[in-house]
């Protein structure tokens, strides 16, 4: 017997509310009932259609706030990094190797990178991490190289 009377009161009461929300609903959306009547008669006469569809106004968005822009860095003498460096650029000088300028720029990635891209004027070279952790491969940088780092 409980269970069934609490069935009945748990039903009742949800049946209430599901009537209650459609009733507010159907209350506060008198402006789209307004605009199904404005689009029956627009679709009446051509006339009519345009001197009754106004599109409303889109609302006004809320300006996001800017990211604070990087100073640039004049590479004119220098070697840039991108990605988990210190340093974001090192001063070139004549016989800088891709492994000292690391070591200068401070990398700070978990374990060893995945991968290591240098940009030397718009031309990009894949290095062997593995050959460079060896001593095998080591560029000699110039400057206004770009070292990309990829964790």
């Amino acid at each position: 017997m409980r269970i069934g009377w609490t069935f009945r009161w748990g039903a009742g009461v949800g049946l209430g509310l599901a009537v209650m929300v459609l009733i507010s609903g159907c209350a506060g959306d008198s402006d789209t009932g307004q605009r199904s009547r404005s689009g029956v008669a627009a679709s009446a006469s051509p006339k009519a259609a345009s001197a009754t569809a106004k599109r409303p106004s889109a609302p006004a968005r809320a300006s996001l706030p800017r990211r604070p822009e990087r100073p640039r860095i004049d590479l004119s003498n220098a070697v840039g990094f991108i990605g988990p460096v210190r340093e974001r650029s090192v001063e070139w000088e004549p016989g800088l190797t891709l492994a000292e300028a690391l070591v200068e720029a401070e990398y700070v990635g978990a374990g060893q990178p995945r991968e290591i891209l240098l940009n030397r004027q718009g031309q990009v070279v894949f290095i062997n991490v593995k050959k460079l952790m060896r001593n095998l491969e080591n560029p000699v940088l110039q400057p206004g190289d770009v070292v990309e780092i990829r964790p």
